[in-house]
């Protein structure tokens, strides 16, 4: 007794034969990668650590430099009569106390940390801008860098407000 009738044998094998070669395609292409990513994954280390010291760099920049600079100017500075933004807003910051000041000052930071994670997120990819949604490259030492951005300088907020929070304690 025949399992497959002779007249659909053909079609049959010729099935197969094209799953067992579509199967031996995708099996090769998956060990290209991995031969590839072996003999490449210096490159890729290269690329993630130039992805790291960027956002590590941007966030020093940011939270140490810049977020220093802010609150000097916010809280120690005399409040003038120039009309200038800070002036503005030492008035209101300035009588404030210290839980109070402390909280200005914490969002300051999270909208500093919100603003570079979003536009770190544009260049790696991972955040749409509306109307600009397109793929962007970001060029270090003439090399394109972009995938890590985001995730390392997020990790580096995380960390510095985990040191910060185990110091208090």
């Amino acid at each position: 007794m025949e399992i497959i009738p002779k007249y659909f044998q053909a079609a049959f094998w010729g099935a197969v034969k094209e799953m067992v070669l579509a199967a031996l395609n995708f099996v090769s292409g998956c060990l290209w990668r991995v031969k590839w990513r072996k003999a490449n994954w210096h490159r890729e280390r290269i690329a993630n650590m130039k992805d790291k010291a960027i956002s590590e760099a941007i966030y020093n920049a940011l939270i140490q430099n810049n977020m220093q600079y802010y609150k000097h100017h916010l809280l120690n500075q005399e409040i003038g009569d120039t009309g200038t933004t800070y002036d503005a807003v030492r008035k209101i910051v300035q009588p404030l106390d210290g839980p109070q000041k402390n909280a200005i000052i914490g969002l300051i930071k999270t909208v500093m940390l919100d603003t570079a994670s979003t536009l770190l997120g544009a260049i790696d990819g991972t955040t749409l801008l509306a109307g600009a949604d397109g793929d962007y490259t970001l060029l270090y030492e003439g090399e394109a860098v972009q995938g890590g951005l985001q995730d390392y300088f997020l990790a580096q907020a995380e960390w510095d407000a985990a040191m910060l929070a185990e110091n208090k304690e």
